[in-house]
């Protein structure tokens, strides 16, 4: 049992220091407009106590020096020079035998950015870099920047209501009478144009809803229902009838029952006749 306790411990040990290697440097990041569609994107990194980080400038030959990349440039946007840096410390290293520069407790990566397409909405940014204690990690760190929309579109489609709203010349009005006696005529000319507009349009649907009904109701003697009964109504009255011409006035008079009879149903319906 106290074996078993031991690794366990041994285990928790070991993990707790490999995670503090293995994430030496804590990461925040912002985006500010600078100016139209132009933005500053900022990288601080906090770095551990006794650990260093390189800088994008450390000299070939060297350790890794960072490296500031971003996966969706191209036709979105587009960088405005290189990425600046806060203060670096530059020393020899006597085993690459370079000066090498690097960041030390605190880091600060500003890179300026100029967006090209109004439809993109994020920036993907990725750190690649190098930090070293006793040892040297290489280190690689995603980031995703939203883009804060912009507050200068709603004047420009202000203006632009503005500019194509009619003007109407008025009448020229006497400074000491009041606004209203000139307002007031507009309005009342304006609401007689309307009414009259609706009145015409009026007039036109109801001459055309009698035009499709009576064409539909010459469809209608076509249909299989109707069309069958034609020659029994026709050989009816024919029958019913002593002569052609009273054959004809009671096909008439049948005729204009049913004419009569719909039209009044109509009529009720539209009057909320049955309540």
């Amino acid at each position: 049992m106290k074996k078993i306790i031991f690794l366990l411990l041994a285990f928790l040990a070991f993990a707790n220091v490999n995670s503090q290697i293995l994430d030496p440097v804590k990461w925040t990041t912002k985006i500010e407009k600078k100016s139209d569609n132009t933005y500053v994107l900022t990288f601080n990194g906090v770095i551990e106590k006794d650990w260093h980080m390189y800088s994008q400038f450390t000299p070939d030959g060297g350790p890794l020096a960072l490296e500031v990349l971003f996966k969706n440039q191209k036709a979105n946007f587009s960088l405005v020079g290189k990425a600046k840096e806060s203060k670096t410390t530059t020393a020899y290293n006597d085993v690459f035998e370079v000066d090498e520069t690097y960041f030390q407790n605190n880091a600060q990566i500003q890179q300026i950015v100029r967006v090209t397409n109004s439809n993109t909405t994020k920036i993907e940014a990725e750190l690649n870099y190098q930090v070293c204690k006793d040892v040297c990690i290489n280190l690689e760190k995603k980031f995703s920047f939203t883009i804060p929309a912009s507050a200068s579109s709603t004047p420009k489609i202000e203006k632009l209501i503005v500019e194509n709203v009619e003007t109407v010349d008025s009448p020229e009005v006497d400074s000491l009478s009041p606004s209203v006696d000139v307002i007031e005529p507009v309005k009342a000319a304006s609401i007689v144009s309307v009414a009259k507009s609706t009145n015409t349009d009026s007039k036109r649907g109801l001459w055309s809803i009698f035009f499709i009904a009576f064409l539909s109701g010459f469809a209608a003697l076509l249909t299989p229902c109707v069309f069958p009964m034609i020659p029994m109504t026709v050989s009816f009255f024919t029958k019913q009838s002593k002569s052609r011409a009273r054959g004809i006035r009671n096909a008439v008079i049948y005729g204009i029952s049913i004419i009569v009879i719909y039209v009044v149903l109509g009529l009720c319906s539209d009057l909320d006749f049955w309540g």
